[in-house]
């Protein structure tokens, strides 16, 4: 399980949806690219099958992602079989849509996992955690209030390591979180911002030390990281990647796992694992 952020100056990279440049997105081979490339965390997306089976896919609806038409939920786990994944260009290739129990078992032991989109039905969620002995590896996380989360998860909430998202919009955002620190003593917590003038970057610090948290941000696109994201790092790492870590920033969620990866080691911030 992912403890309280260390003293040192570890950053964590977390990789979008798999290595899904050089393998379809959310497929097994994204996620056991990223484990043979050193990734602290891989990022998988939840979708659940009309017989309850949960399966990874980004979208509600096969047709991005796979050789099949309309809602995933309209189909059981077995007719989806029949389907292929695609690749980032749309071209099909020869990997299954997987499920939750693949996935985990391939990580088991191996790597952290964060489980997007898993805050509706996490009761059928966890259960796949058990048997497969992965729910210490496990991160979920949603922008509802720790109430909200109560009932919809029931106690499971408490078996599986969950981090609270904020944003600038969030409303009394102390007010927000006390809850969690109060019953959960959270050791994640995702923070969104537009611009990097939002009033949200000066705080980042603050609640790094007041939680002892690790503090994640996304860099997939520049409105989630204040318009320091991974375009802008292939050209100018330290204005991107640089610039979110000295304020703070110690997980980073890319859809460049490799080029962080090297620009981290280059700065000496991947000298002391985090294991698991």
């Amino acid at each position: 399980m992912l403890h309280s952020a260390p003293a040192g100056g570890y950053v964590m990279t977390v990789a979008h949806r798999g290595d899904w440049r050089n393998a379809p997105e959310n497929s097994l081979q994204a996620i056991r690219n990223c484990i043979e490339m050193g990734v602290d965390i891989v990022e998988i997306d939840l979708q659940l099958t009309k017989d309850s089976v949960i399966v990874l896919m980004h979208d509600s609806k096969l047709d991005r992602c796979s050789t099949g038409k309309g809602k995933i939920n309209q189909y059981t786990y077995r007719e989806l079989q029949k389907f292929r994944l695609r690749d980032g260009l749309g071209r099909p290739t020869r990997h299954p849509i997987p499920t939750l129990e693949e996935a985990m078992l391939i990580t088991k032991g191996k790597i952290l996992v964060n489980l997007d989109k898993a805050e509706n039905f996490l009761p059928l969620v966890y259960p796949v955690l058990k048997k497969t002995g992965t729910a210490d590896q496990v991160i979920a996380g949603a922008y509802l209030s720790l109430a909200e989360m109560q009932l919809l998860a029931g106690p499971v909430l408490d078996s599986v390591a969950f981090m609270p998202k904020i944003k600038a919009q969030t409303p009394r955002i102390p007010e927000y979180l006390d809850p969690y620190e109060q019953a959960r003593d959270f050791s994640v917590l995702q923070v969104k911002f537009e611009e990097d003038t939002s009033s949200l970057v000066p705080r980042l610090q603050q609640w790094r030390q007041q939680y002892g948290s690790w503090i994640w941000i996304n860099t997939i696109t520049p409105d989630r990281c204040g318009n320091r994201d991974d375009e802008l790092a292939l050209t100018s790492p330290d204005a991107a990647y640089g610039w979110l870590i000295e304020r703070g920033i110690n997980i980073i969620q890319t859809d460049r796992p490799r080029e962080l990866i090297d620009y981290l080691q280059s700065r000496k911030l991947r000298s002391n694992a985090v294991h698991l």
